[in-house]
């Protein structure tokens, strides 16, 4: 979040200065100076986005996430990078709308996914599901699928937003690693019972 903050602080501060050089640029004494300032602004403006760009690709990696955006009146979408990895997808073999995320879901999943993005349209509530997905490889996975809705100055909903974690390997990890501690619990216990049951037997057996 502090990244996010300093990004687009930054980047205000920047925008203000080009928005300023542009008004200097109409004036005919400062124009050379003003047009050189404009295009340093520029080009700062781009390096810090594919900064960001980077730092977002390489934490959503780390992450096993990918994320993705629709504008509300005409249902475009974006796909992050790593969410075109989850699916097991190139970006241009599929065009990047909900159907298509929603058909990467199991069918059993799907209606959950369909009445998450209504509550979040119509309630404004977040949605945070697991969700059963086969990717393109037809490997079967398990994700966390969460949505968030942005809103205009005016309170309008424009964006939904969402989030897809994938978290198969750490539900494996998980089911191990609790079927590990039942293994353990159940040694225990019989190796206490067997204890138990010798103090039992052997003074009837020395008797």
């Amino acid at each position: 979040v502090a990244v996010d903050y300093s990004f687009r602080t930054s980047i205000g501060q920047h925008l203000l200065h080009l928005a300023r050089a542009m008004r200097h640029a109409s004036d005919a004494e400062t124009k050379v100076d003003s047009k050189d300032e404009i295009g340093q602004l520029v080009q700062e403006y781009n390096q810090m986005v594919h900064q960001q760009n980077y730092l977002l690709n390489a934490a959503q990696k780390l992450s096993s996430s990918g994320s993705w955006d629709m504008d509300v009146q005409s249902g475009d979408m974006v796909w992050s990078k790593q969410l075109y990895e989850i699916f097991a997808v190139s970006a241009e073999s599929i065009k990047p709308d909900l159907e298509n995320m929603i058909g990467f879901a199991h069918p059993d999943d799907r209606l959950l996914i369909r009445q998450a993005i209504a509550a979040t349209l119509s309630q404004r509530n977040d949605f945070n599901q697991e969700i059963r997905i086969t990717r393109a490889d037809g490997q079967e996975r398990v994700v966390y699928f969460q949505t968030h809705c942005l809103a205009s100055k005016h309170g309008e909903i424009t964006r939904v937003i969402g989030n897809v974690t994938d978290i198969t390997d750490r539900k494996r990890e998980d089911t191990e690693r609790l079927q590990a501690m039942k293994l353990h619990a159940l040694g225990s216990l019989s190796s206490g019972m067997a204890h138990s049951l010798n103090n039992l037997i052997l003074p009837i057996l020395i008797s």
